[in-house]
């Protein structure tokens, strides 16, 4: 690059320009989107972005160590001017921003500039252009709507497949009592695969559940979320956040036809193969798979002969049960 390249992008809020500045500075954790989808480095990591006031202040990114209040400096304030412009340079690039605020009648303009000096480079500098119009705007758009307010939280009794965890429902109220919300509080544990395949990327368990089912399903639930805390037995835990549905669907399977059962399973077959398709390398998933019905058989023969290892496993069972090696609860 032999001059100076300026990249920019603006969006419009429904705030006054101080109410603008003060939300960009001092609400930006509430705004900032965290995850592994940030252009920082070890984005799974952050817990908190935070950006202190004045020239001389910094943009960090504080991690989850809860013991080291380990921080990571992303950039220093040079420009600090409430309702007016926000400025920052930083030590990882040559990308100098400036961020304006201009008033239109009740609204504001925010604009984002980014300057790379001829010869520079940008290591992710001129990412803000692309996230303030989405992530500031959306934040801006509903900060001021009627926030839940906390009312009461029970423990709840987990079933078969989180036997030991700690679970609480936590029932929240928004403009009056005809507004609830209900949340799930679960505690996440390291995965059982961890002893075989190695540690997750994720430094918090929740965060893994979290990102794991979003990259499986199709729709998550919009307030997926998870936090690290101690707990009241003393030690610090992870855990997962999702609004509590009381409701399941559970086909019948025993009642189904023939037919029935066929598009119950090619339905199966297309959830399980977008996940796959979501969560791994699809293209090397594709050539592993081929175009012919290998695959297909080799499931197929499987499937026919786990089916047949459980009916062997339930006849050992009864026997034992009859010879008196064992006791069973009556049906």
């Amino acid at each position: 690059m032999t001059e100076e390249q300026i990249v920019s992008s603006e969006v419009v809020v429904a705030v006054d320009a101080t109410t603008a500045f003060k939300a960009f500075t001092e609400e930006m954790d509430l705004w900032w989107v965290r995850g592994p989808i940030n252009f920082w480095s070890d984005g799974g990591r952050v817990v908190e972005v935070r950006c202190e006031t004045g020239v001389g202040g910094r943009i960090l990114e504080v991690l989850d160590d809860p013991t080291s209040g380990a921080v990571l400096e992303r950039a220093r304030i040079t420009v600090w001017e409430p309702g007016v412009r926000l400025g920052w340079e930083s030590d990882l690039d040559d990308v100098r921003t400036e961020v304006r605020f201009a008033g239109v009648g009740d609204e504001t303009r925010v604009t984002v500039e980014h300057r790379i000096a001829a010869g520079g480079v940008d290591r992710g500098g001129t990412a803000w252009s692309r996230v303030v119009p989405n992530w500031f705007g959306a934040w801006c758009a509903r900060r001021d709507q009627v926030p839940h307010e906390l009312v009461d939280i029970a423990r709840k009794v987990v079933g078969v497949g989180s036997v030991g965890t700690r679970c609480w429902i936590v029932l929240m109220l928004g403009k009056d009592d005809a507004d609830p919300l209900f949340m799930q509080v679960k505690e996440a544990e390291p995965s059982v695969l961890e002893a075989h395949a190695g540690k997750s990327k994720y430094r918090n368990h929740g965060q893994r559940v979290v990102e794991g089912q979003r990259l499986l399903q199709a729709a998550s639930d919009i307030l997926l979320g998870w936090f690290r805390t101690p707990t009241p037995d003393g030690p610090i835990r992870d855990f997962y956040v999702r609004q509590l549905w009381d409701g399941k669907l559970s086909p019948d399977i025993d009642n189904m036809t023939p037919e029935s059962l066929a598009i119950f399973a090619e339905m199966c077959g297309w959830t399980l193969a977008r996940g796959h398709a979501r969560s791994g390398d699809r293209i090397a998933l594709s050539a592993y798979l081929g175009s012919g019905s290998g695959f297909d058989r080799a499931m197929g023969e499987f499937a026919m002969a786990y089916a047949d290892q459980n009916d062997r496993d339930y006849q050992a069972m009864v026997a034992a049960v009859g010879g008196g090696a064992t006791t069973a609860p009556p049906t």
